[in-house]
């Protein structure tokens, strides 16, 4: 994530003292007397050797299964939500089910100080791009919290609404949130006030995203489409990308041309951002898909279904990419490390794979929690991963 010298030396000695007694015709007695002392001399030294070699193979069977958990998990009092990384990788927060957020040290895997405390689940976290505040989704509301001193900053965001999904933008100025009642709404974080008109689908909104430029946000629904609003006014930007079921997955591509999209009519497909055509043909899985992602280089997107498959997409043409990567159940969250090297998938059978993004192979033994995995993320180091998990824990993981 020891080498030891024995004595075989002296052992190796025993042939030439017994050839020895023999050749001068010392008494046998005296021989064999010589040979049983040096034997158990030599045993009991090779001995310690056997104990300390016997456990070698164990790390190796314990790694595959259990990596290293840092200093164990990390404990709740409910099922864990969600969870994220601060931009430098010291720090994370959980979202549980128990009413509070968490903050823990990572080196150290010791809980930060009291839980910030909610009225009602936990269901989204996020840190600011500068990791001075970590914003948090209970019910209809956004709370923004202060890192250092974790003290409330200022009233929760309102939202009329449950909500569904959270995202902020990549200059940390903005915030997107969808929610159940067919609405959307851009906020303003350094006034805490909400910007341009609310934005609305026909049903509710079930994923939102933000361009990397700040510039747009893109929503997907339970109306059968996704689309695109300026992040300042709400206003629609060009047509709604369509499909024949709920859309239940976004991203944006990092280099900000492309947009992806999941659905439940068993498809994902990619968008040109300025023509609003779609790229090549639909990604066809053989059920629904539940997650969709982008590689750092923006050149493959990665499509996660009910199907128990991960299949990679050419992001230029549509076209399937290597092999698929096959699990033992529903495939519910995808993502690529940020050196692009691992993929990370997590699949309705509790257990957190990786694959080496390059050959499709699969790095180890899945991972396992005693229950199902509700959220993951990698480290900005790609070295680490946390997962959230409905068996009362997140753990953090060595990336294989």
């Amino acid at each position: 994530m020891t080498s030891q010298s024995g004595l075989k030396n002296e052992c190796h000695a025993t042939t030439n003292l017994h050839a020895r007694f023999a050749v001068s015709g010392l008494l046998p007695f005296l021989s064999v007397a010589v040979l049983l002392i040096i034997s158990t001399a030599c045993q009991n030294q090779e001995a310690p050797q056997q104990t300390t070699d016997a456990p070698k193979d164990k790390p190796a069977e314990k790694q595959e299964v259990k990596p290293d958990h840092f200093e164990g998990p990390l404990q709740h009092e409910r099922e864990v939500n969600c969870v994220a990384f601060s931009p430098d990788g010291k720090t994370v927060i959980t979202g549980c089910r128990d009413q509070t957020a968490r903050l823990w040290d990572v080196a150290s895997g010791q809980q930060i100080g009291e839980p910030l405390e909610h009225y009602g689940h936990v269901n989204s976290v996020l840190f600011s791009p500068d990791g001075k505040t970590v914003l948090t989704e209970h019910g209809s509301k956004v709370s923004i919290w202060d890192v250092e001193t974790r003290e409330l900053q200022g009233e929760p965001l309102e939202n009329h609404g449950g909500l569904k999904a959270i995202a902020i933008s990549p200059d940390g100025k903005s915030l997107v949130t969808g929610c159940f009642n067919k609405a959307g709404y851009l906020w303003d974080l350094t006034t805490g006030e909400q910007k341009g008109q609310p934005l609305h689908h026909e049903l509710e909104f079930l994923d939102v995203a933000f361009s990397p430029d700040n510039k747009l946000v893109l929503t997907g629904s339970a109306d059968n489409t996704a689309q695109l609003w300026d992040a300042n006014t709400g206003e629609p930007q060009g047509k709604p990308f369509p499909h024949f079921a709920a859309v239940v997955s976004v991203a944006y591509s990092p280099d900000g041309k492309t947009v992806i999209t999941g659905s439940q009519d068993n498809t994902g497909r990619l968008w040109n951002v300025e023509t609003g055509k779609p790229v090549g043909s639909p990604l066809e899985h053989g059920l629904f898909l539940y997650a969709v992602a982008f590689s750092p280089d923006s050149k493959t997107a990665i499509t996660g279904g009910a199907d128990s498959k991960v299949r990679l997409w050419d992001v230029s043409n549509g076209r399937s990419r290597g092999k698929r990567l096959d699990h033992t159940d529903f495939v519910e969250i995808v993502a690529y490390s940020p050196d692009g090297k691992t993929i990370a998938t997590v699949s309705s059978d509790d257990k957190l794979w990786f694959w080496d993004s390059e050959s499709g192979k699969l790095k180890g033994k899945p991972f396992k929690h005693e229950d199902g995995i509700n959220a993951m993320a990698f480290s900005p180091n790609s070295k680490i991963i946390i997962t959230g998990s409905d068996d009362n824990t997140a753990r953090l993981w060595k990336v294989p």
